[in-house]
């Protein structure tokens, strides 16, 4: 799907996903593009602020600035942690093309581009559970009027 995007030469700020998407290939791949992004990411993963000494994500301190590191297999990042009341926390990764301008990415940039991607994963799962669009399939208006009566 990214690289018809790409195709279709749509601009964008910043591409964010949960973390099934962070595997590192995916990165490269918008590394590569000159592509700016942020995912959730697991845990496990593990990053270096030393040369060559890798260590869990989940072991470090991460202040509300966030925390420039090396991700294993990658390259340079900018980690966020976004904490909960209720639940555990979860980790973000942010990569800007531009080092001085990843250096640069505050925790109310990240907080506004969070907020956009949880606005996003809300709405998808809004219109799969809520509005059943999984069972929603139709190619044409005269479908729709079908379908809406099989819902009710």
């Amino acid at each position: 799907m990214l690289k018809k995007v790409i195709y279709w030469s749509v601009k964008t700020r910043i591409f964010t996903g949960d973390s099934w998407y962070s595997g590192v290939e995916n990165l490269k791949f918008l590394k590569n593009q000159k592509l700016a992004f942020l995912f959730g990411t697991e845990k496990n993963r593990t990053v270096s602020n030393k040369l060559k000494k890798y260590c869990l994500l989940r072991s470090l301190e991460i202040l509300d600035e966030g925390l420039i590191t090396h991700l294993r297999a990658f390259g340079l990042i900018k980690l966020f942690r976004q904490e909960f009341k209720k639940e555990e926390s979860r980790d973000y990764i942010v990569y800007l093309p531009d080092e001085e301008a990843l250096n640069q990415i505050s925790k109310s940039e990240f907080v506004t581009i969070h907020d956009t991607y949880w606005g996003i994963e809300s709405f998808h799962r809004a219109i799969k559970q809520v509005c059943a669009i999984c069972r929603f399939m139709l190619r044409d208006s005269q479908g729709i009027k079908t379908q809406k009566s099989c819902l009710k």
